[in-house]
């Protein structure tokens, strides 16, 4: 397309959906200032691996970290930007955050298989997944999840 932007090397940029909030975008800027150190706007693609696990995405064996290196360094030039890195980040968090995948691993909670989860149990695994949420917000989560003070998670709903 005319209007597709192009990175330093003349190669397209993946346009991708928006899936950042402003809080994670922050967070992207902020680690990302610390590789760049230089303000160049370039960082090697050794530290790629450290820099997506400081942003809470695991890139998995070292077959999938050179699959990212690929969409991320397309020319082999042995850095990255940050425009191509937030590309990547898009897709690994649009791809991580599915209700889909949410619904998966609330059902690998449900150990007698009766559609339904415990109160601490939701509780433990809400405070360690990948967001590290707060006990308040999950105090929140809660009223949400389970109206009736029941005690329990439903699934389904």
């Amino acid at each position: 397309p005319a209007d597709a932007q192009l990175d330093e090397n003349g190669n397209p940029v993946p346009q991708l959906p928006a899936v950042i909030t402003e809080e994670i975008y922050q967070d992207m800027k902020n680690v990302w200032s610390v590789f760049d150190m230089d303000g160049t706007d370039k960082v090697t693609t050794s530290e790629l691996r450290t820099i997506m696990r400081a942003m809470d995405v695991d890139v998995g064996t070292d077959d999938k970290l050179e699959e990212v290196r690929q969409l991320i360094d397309p020319d082999g030039t042995g850095f990255i930007n940050f425009q191509r890195f937030q590309g990547v980040m898009e897709d690994k968090l649009k791809a991580s955050d599915t209700m889909e995948d949410l619904l998966d691993q609330l059902k690998k909670l449900d150990l007698d298989q009766d559609g339904k989860i415990s109160a601490p149990q939701f509780k433990q695994y809400m405070k360690n997944m990948g967001h590290k949420m707060m006990e308040e917000e999950i105090e929140e989560m809660m009223k949400e999840a389970d109206p009736k003070g029941e005690g329990v998670v439903d699934i389904a709903d």
